[in-house]
C-alpha cells in the first residue's frame, strides 16, 4: 500500500488468475477495483513481496510497484496523472521466491530496484539495480547477505542509497560508489525524511535513527 501527499492511495495484492488485484482511492474515503489498471496481463503466480512494505511506492510525482515470484521480474510504473500503469521487464533475478523486493523512482523514466532470491545461497545475481533512459544498469554489491529487502534515497553531501535486510543495513554513496555499512542488526525497513534522520525497523521490536551530522560523510551515528 502508498498513499500520496495529495491522499491517492493504491492497494496492491498477489495476481489471481490472469488478473490483477488492485483497488485505488482518489482520496481514501472511497474505494475502486482497478484490474484493468495495468497495461499487460500478470504472468502465472506474479505477485509483491510484503516484507518492507516498500515494493509498492509514491514519490516524486511517480506510482511504482516492483512484482516477483514469476518468470521475469518487473516493474509497473505510471506518473501521478497517468491512467495505466506501464510494464517494464528487468534483469533482477526471477522465479519462485526471487524477484524485486523494494521501489524508489525518480521519475517514470528514472528509478532504482533491489531485491534477490530469498534463499540466501542462490543470490548470484546483481540485487541492486539503476533504470535511466530505458537501459538498467548494475549497482555494486552492498556489504549484506541475502536478498535486499528495502531501498531508500536521502541527499546529504552527495547522494546516497539505503538498503536493508536481515543481515544489517549499509549506505551506498552515489558519487565514490562506495559502501558503508551501517549496522548488523536485523533490519527489514528504512524511511529517510529530507537529509534530517532516516529510521530504521527491524525484528524484536528492534529500532534505531540514523543521524545525519551537518559536515560528516559517510553516516555513522546509527543509535538503536
Amino acid at each position: 500500500m502508498a498513499i500520496s501527499p495529495q491522499g491517492e492511495a493504491w492497494v496492491t495484492g498477489d495476481s489471481v488468475g490472469d488478473e490483477w488485484r488492485m483497488v485505488r482511492s482518489p482520496s481514501g474515503r472511497n474505494w475502486i477495483k482497478t484490474n484493468s489498471a495495468v497495461s499487460a496481463k500478470p504472468q502465472s503466480n506474479e505477485g509483491g513481496f510484503a516484507s518492507s512494505g516498500s515494493c509498492v511506492r509514491y514519490h516524486n510525482d511517480t506510482w511504482m510497484i516492483g512484482t516477483g515470484n514469476a518468470d521475469v521480474a518487473r516493474v509497473l510504473i505510471k506518473a501521478r496523472f497517468g491512467i495505466r500503469f506501464d510494464v517494464i521487464e528487468t534483469p533482477m533475478q526471477s522465479g519462485p521466491g526471487a524477484g524485486i523486493f523494494a521501489v524508489y523512482p525518480e521519475s517514470k523514466d528514472n528509478f532504482y530496484i533491489a531485491g534477490g532470491h530469498l534463499q540466501a545461497e542462490q543470490n548470484d545475481q546483481p540485487r541492486l539495480w539503476h533504470y535511466q533512459s530505458g537501459k538498467f544498469t548494475a549497482l555494486p554489491e552492498p556489504p549484506l547477505d541475502g536478498t535486499l529487502y528495502s531501498l531508500d534515497k536521502v541527499d546529504h553531501n552527495g547522494e546516497w542509497l539505503l538498503t536493508s535486510n536481515p543481515s544489517g543495513a549499509a549506505a551506498f554513496h552515489l558519487q565514490s560508489k562506495t559502501w558503508h555499512k551501517l549496522s548488523d542488526a536485523n533490519i527489514w525497513n528504512i524511511q529517510c525524511h529530507g537529509d534530517a534522520a532516516c529510521w530504521l525497523a527491524g525484528k524484536e521490536g528492534y529500532i534505531a535513527k540514523l543521524v545525519w551530522k551537518p559536515a560528516q560523510a559517510p553516516p555513522t551515528n546509527v543509535v538503536p
